[in-house]
């Protein structure tokens, strides 16, 4: 049963609206990502044959089409599913994390429609996620997609696979079959990119894995699967894992967390900042990389035509201000990724800082001419991945060398 969950005061449900009376109705769902995402329905936006890989896309669209169509608690799922795959890698993300991992995954369900949930989220392993985020890298050998909505199905397959142990066992375990898969094609994928001593995909790849094997230990603590599951016994707390237990999938996995934790840590955050600059919602071609490396991001949005001045200084506003809030209360965290995002915004405008200064406001300008801010968009792109990838290459040999 799911955490939290009470006995329902019903024996059967006929459509979402009656299972989950307080839950974003369709017309609302997609009237949010419509407004947030709006180039997910723009005709030109995937093409024809793309299609069979992004069927997410088509669901959406067809939600659209019939915004008011009553929704069987499946077909709900696999709106909220696609709505989720669509706009996680967005600034404003559609708000049906939950309702995917945990809430509609309710215990009185009949046993055909969590089949049929189950059965979407193993589609679902397969679906590309490149069109609706920036947030992947592909692997230097076997060109293999590390992708954090890997990260995001792992946390949904964790709820699949405990909803039908019971019900249905032989589909439970290719559930967890399939997510066994995924962490070792991680593993794999991460000492890829370290045999060819890229230390800034070494950096992404730590990224990437720690994300979505974090998301995986949250479903099945939420799930409170036993530590004698063979998936626990398998894959949980796999980055943290210390001793004997972290040698498993040729230590890739314990390294790509301690790399995460000694590079990344501040890194690592929503950018609700960036949530305010309508600006960045317009076209996919604004969705935020792998950080900390957000120069080649700062010089898109620098020369896009699409933006005006004004608008571009807002953005250089609200990655300066994220980046204050960041250092933390003591004021002493200092983080990259917005620096360099300002220093490609600065390389690519037209007629630079001297051009762009006259509508930034005085305290940003300021703290672009002089100080720590400054001094970390004065680095240049090439150096910059440079001392990060020798950090990286560094911190992977000595520990090579200690063990």
């Amino acid at each position: 049963m799911l955490p939290g969950s009470v006995s329902p005061s019903f024996e059967s449900v006929a459509t979402s609206r009656d299972f989950f009376p307080r839950n974003a109705s369709a017309g609302a769902l997609i009237a949010h990502l419509q407004a947030t995402i709006p180039y997910l329905f723009e005709d030109d936006f995937v093409s024809a044959e793309d299609e069979e890989r992004r069927p997410y896309l088509t669901e959406l669209a067809a939600a659209a089409a019939s915004p008011e169509r009553e929704l069987e608690p499946a077909e709900y799922f696999r709106l909220c599913l696609a709505a989720h795959w669509a706009s996680v890698g967005s600034f404003v993300p559609a708000d049906v994390e939950h309702l995917v991992g945990s809430k509609l995954w309710h215990h009185a369900l009949p046993s055909d429609a969590i089949r049929e949930m189950a059965e979407t989220v193993l589609e679902a392993y397969h679906w590309d996620s490149t069109p609706v985020t920036g947030r992947w890298i592909v692997s230097p050998h076997s060109r293999l997609v590390l992708s954090g909505h890997h990260g995001e199905w792992l946390a949904v397959a964790i709820a699949a696979y405990a909803a039908t142990a019971s019900r249905d066992p032989l589909l439970s375990q290719r559930l967890r079959e399939t997510i066994e898969f995924e962490v070792t094609r991680e593993a794999k994928i991460y000492l890829e990119f370290r045999k060819a001593r890229d230390g800034v995909g070494l950096i992404r790849a730590a990224g990437l894995v720690a994300h979505n094997l974090g998301d995986l230990d949250r479903a099945i603590d939420l799930w409170n699967l036993s530590m004698r599951d063979p998936l626990s016994e398998f894959a949980y707390r796999v980055i943290s894992a210390e001793g004997a237990r972290a040698v498993r999938f040729g230590g890739a996995l314990a390294e790509a967390g301690r790399l995460n934790r000694s590079l990344l840590a501040g890194e690592n955050h929503r950018h609700f900042a960036l949530r305010m600059p309508r600006a960045l919602r317009r076209s996919a071609t604004f969705l935020l990389p792998m950080a900390p490396f957000f120069d080649e991001w700062g010089r898109r949005v620098g020369s896009h035509a699409g933006i005006r001045p004004e608008e571009v200084a807002a953005i250089v506003d609200a990655l300066y201000t994220g980046w204050e809030k960041l250092k933390g209360p003591t004021g002493t965290v200092v983080t990259h990724a917005y620096p360099r995002a300002v220093a490609g915004i600065l390389e690519a405008f037209p007629g630079g800082l001297a051009a762009l200064a006259p509508l930034l406001p005085a305290r940003v300008e300021r703290n672009l001419r002089s100080g720590l801010f400054h001094g970390l968009v004065s680095v240049g792109a090439a150096r910059f991945h440079e001392q990060w990838a020798q950090k990286a290459l560094g911190s992977v040999r000595d520990v090579a060398v200690s063990s």
